[in-house]
């Protein structure tokens, strides 16, 4: 009996260990590849941002609906939601998740001096008969789609502007609160 066949088949049944961390860093290196091709925190902001444009939408919709039943549109103040639950046209007030760093009105981590916030959601009328509606967006998908780049004086809204008739998203720059004050177009 010949002990080199028999040696030689032990051996030719397994993977050696050297093979084995081979395939096990190939791995690692395709699945941080698509890791980064993926970018979990983006895709984190814009399912965030699509919250807030059907909050918009659903909002744009009650204030129709209490400007039909009431005959005007709720005051512009801090509690213009709670005028809504209290119509019958929302069943609870709204909150969106705050951005990351801004209100829906530019200001800087909450330091918000307007009083027509109710939920991280801004509300304004045009010309005192114009209703609007609009919150901050978060992902960079949205900011490049609203305002065309990076530009760091900039940040994008959705919003709902009756005098539009849709809602759509709008690029604002920093010290322009209102939507209808937005030297970019609406898209």
């Amino acid at each position: 009996m010949d002990i080199s066949k028999n040696t030689s088949n032990i051996y030719k049944r397994g993977f050696t260990l050297i093979e084995l961390l081979i395939v096990i860093a190939i791995l690692g290196v395709l699945a941080a590849g698509i890791i980064i091709a993926i970018d979990p925190a983006e895709k984190i902001k814009q399912t965030k941002d699509a919250g807030r444009i059907t909050t918009i939408n659903q909002l744009a919709k009650a204030i129709s609906g209490y400007y039909v039943s009431q005959g005007s549109y709720p005051a512009v103040n801090n509690i213009w939601q709670t005028t809504l639950v209290g119509a019958g046209e929302i069943h609870n007030i709204i909150v969106v998740s705050k951005t990351a760093s801004y209100f829906c009105d530019g200001s800087f981590n909450g330091q918000s001096t307007n009083n027509n916030i109710q939920g991280y959601i801004c509300y304004g009328l045009q010309n005192g008969v114009d209703p609007a509606i609009w919150t901050a967006v978060d992902s960079a998908h949205e900011q490049i789609r609203a305002c065309g780049g990076s530009d760091s004086n900039t940040y994008a809204v959705y919003a709902w502007m009756a005098s539009y008739g849709r809602a759509g998203i709008i690029c604002l720059d920093f010290g322009t609160q209102e939507p209808w004050n937005s030297s970019h177009q609406f898209k």
